[in-house]
């Protein structure tokens, strides 16, 4: 067994793992549904845009699509494919573990280089029809894209997953403040080629220095053996999440989770609800569950952020529309957050009455989500109606939180 062998095999094991869970989730109802008809309508409006036929691509504004780029080159992974073992043994042999490191990190390139050509070949026509883009600033554009998404991934895996909340919140911020301040540059600089091409030059400089000294460096093994953990988990559970909206019950993919942690904000705080019953202590753990999770309290500033960003940025009569979809995914993230907390073995031991599960969760609805809901309806009130226009819809937002929490029924 050489170190190529054993990088190969894991590659060959990860994939095999997730093509098979993939023929499970994915059934003929999904293919004739889902997939087939959105194809369908994609490829429909893809081909108008190339025709220049698109009206609506007319309305879209470019910051839309560095937003878009923006999300693409945050999310993700720098491969290393290390597992928890191999502190035992590999360790003893550096060269090997870091050929498998080596080999991983450019796997993850070419993963990553496949993803921006996608990425560019969706977004070409607009780009080239609506925005004045030639191919050569395509291109060397794309390259930026290329070789912006693993500088960010990697910055953003040299922050310890240990440690204070708040100064790791800030070195996340500042890596995703730069990384969209390239991209804004980089997009609106397009007609300008050599700037970009120097961009690019600069950006290869620090992937190759980032790519190094990952290489040499053990400090964050555990932290790499745990992102890898979470990475694979990830994809299985996209495919749970398929199953379980399709009816495909019997998918039973487990993975390790932990209910409590310690709190990352109010570490000495209290819930306000005194009466103990078991519809005010699932609502309670709730809380807890989010609050001591880092990774939900980012998604949901990540969520309030985009939908506040989109509210400010779109046209007004698609504020509305956004702000209607907005209750729908606040409510969404609410359920994922639920289901996840009641899969945990902890609280599968105790005898809870589904009367009780169902009003914890409306409880939970109307505590979370209608103070969110109403800070939107406050933004939008305040962009189109001024003060009295914002202090009217604070109200509809609330009134509509307490009237329709009740209407929701979580399915477990």
């Amino acid at each position: 067994m050489t170190a190529k062998q054993l990088y190969f095999n894991r590659l060959k094991y990860e994939w095999s793992s997730v093509i098979k869970a993939w023929k499970t989730a994915i059934d003929w109802v999904v293919w004739l549904y889902v997939i087939i008809p959105v194809s369908l309508v994609f490829g429909h409006h893809y081909l108008t845009v190339w025709h220049k036929q698109a009206v609506w691509a007319e309305s879209i504004l470019p910051q839309y699509i560095v937003i878009l780029l923006f999300i693409f080159t945050s999310k993700g992974l720098v491969r290393t494919f290390v597992k928890e073992a191999d502190q035992l043994f590999l360790l003893q042999h550096s060269h090997w573990l870091r050929e498998i490191r080596l080999r991983g990190m450019l796997y993850s390139l070419l993963v990553i280089f496949l993803q921006t050509m996608t990425v560019m070949l969706i977004l070409a026509p607009y780009l080239l029809h609506y925005q004045g883009f030639s191919s050569e600033q395509l291109i060397i554009f794309a390259l930026v894209i290329f070789l912006l998404k693993p500088n960010a991934l990697l910055a953003q895996q040299r922050i310890p997953l240990e440690g204070k909340f708040w100064p790791n919140a800030l070195k996340r911020i500042s890596i995703r403040l730069i990384t969209v301040s390239i991209l804004g540059t980089a997009f609106f600089f397009h007609a300008v080629p050599w700037f970009n091409l120097c961009l690019s030059g600069v950006l290869s400089s620090i992937l190759l220095f980032q790519i190094f000294s990952k290489l040499n460096s053990f400090a964050m093994f555990r932290d790499d053996v745990a992102r890898e953990i979470k990475h694979s988990n990830g994809k299985i559970s996209i495919l749970v999440g398929i199953a379980e909206q399709t009816g495909l019950t019997y998918l039973n993919l487990k993975k390790e989770r932990r209910l409590f942690k310690k709190l990352k904000w109010f570490p000495k705080s209290g819930f306000p609800i005194t009466k103990i019953n078991q519809v005010n202590m699932l609502v309670e753990l709730f809380s807890k569950t989010v609050l001591r999770n880092d990774a939900y309290v980012m998604m949901y500033i990540q969520l309030m952020l985009i939908l506040g960003a989109a509210i400010i940025l779109l046209p007004f009569w698609l504020k509305w529309g956004l702000w209607l979809l907005s209750y729908i995914c606040l409510v969404y993230f609410i359920s994922v957050v639920w289901k996840e907390m009641m899969r945990h073995p902890y609280l599968k031991t105790y005898p809870w009455k589904e009367k009780n599960i169902a009003k914890a969760y409306q409880k939970t609805v109307l505590y979370f989500l209608t103070p969110s809901f109403s800070l939107l309806g406050l933004l939008l009130g305040s962009l189109t109606f001024q003060w009295l226009g914002a202090v009217l819809l604070t109200l509809i937002s609330v009134l509509l939180g307490v009237l329709m929490h009740r209407r929701h029924v979580i399915v477990r």
